[in-house]
């Protein structure tokens, strides 16, 4: 084996290979000709921060369209909540009318209903009287004082509602009745008579029932005031 290596002809070397490139000598000129152009689009630093202008103008945006939707959603619910003390205000103010208006009923209606039981006990006083009936004059006595006592919580009903000209018209008819009543225990009739005492009641009785009802009339349109009846 080794005499057959050995008997074989020796490899010829390898023949280099020269490659010989062109070498132009361009005048200046032509070079920069050739020469790449300078880009003229945005560069990469621009391009950023611009997009990042944008992204801040669309959430200035945004912010602005969500603090404008709060200022719309608050300004609604705050016109509701005005709205709905006004009606609740408008139904509170109506309930006092309405109860200063009961109250004002309910006191010149007493009023009258008290005037009307003092006569009618005067007279049946004066009728028991005339009778000579003791029993019974002391029963109708009892009653009328209960008449008077009851008249002056009446009285004062009228002038805690400042219900001013039916206290006085209620004053005067009573004050008649409560005289005429003080003659008839003294036995000492002013007129001559227990009974036209008791009767000369009777016009200022009319003249303050009339005086009850003028208030009234004028309670159902206003509630409030100092005045039963309207002035001028």
């Amino acid at each position: 084996m080794s005499t057959w290596w050995l008997s074989q002809p020796a490899p010829e070397p390898p023949i280099p290979t020269v490659v010989i490139e062109p070498q132009l000598n361009l005048p200046p000129e032509v070079l920069d000709r050739l020469a790449p152009a300078p880009p003229t689009g945005l560069t990469q630093p621009m391009a950023t921060l611009i997009g990042s202008g944008v992204t801040l103008l669309a959430a200035i945006v945004a912010l602005g369209g969500v603090l404008f939707v709060q200022y719309l959603t608050r300004r609604n619910l705050t016109s509701q909540l005005d709205k709905q003390q006004r009606l609740h205000d408008e139904e509170q103010a109506e309930g006092r009318r309405k109860q200063a208006q009961a109250d004002r009923l309910d006191a010149l209606v007493e009023a009258a209903a008290s005037l009307d039981r003092m006569h009618n006990g005067l007279i049946g006083v004066v009728s028991a009287c005339d009778r000579g009936d003791a029993a019974q004059l002391a029963k109708s006595e009892a009653e009328l004082r209960e008449a008077f006592e009851r008249g002056s919580v009446a009285r004062l009903r009228l002038k805690l509602l400042r219900l001013d000209e039916s206290r006085t018209d209620f004053e005067a008819a009573r004050a008649v009745m409560v005289t005429a009543f003080g003659h008839i225990r003294d036995r000492s009739p002013e007129s001559g008579s227990f009974m036209q005492e008791a009767m000369d009641a009777s016009p200022f009785i009319d003249k303050a029932i009339e005086t009850f009802t003028r208030a009234i009339d004028y309670g159902a349109q206003e509630s409030v005031g100092n005045k039963d009846t309207p002035s001028g």
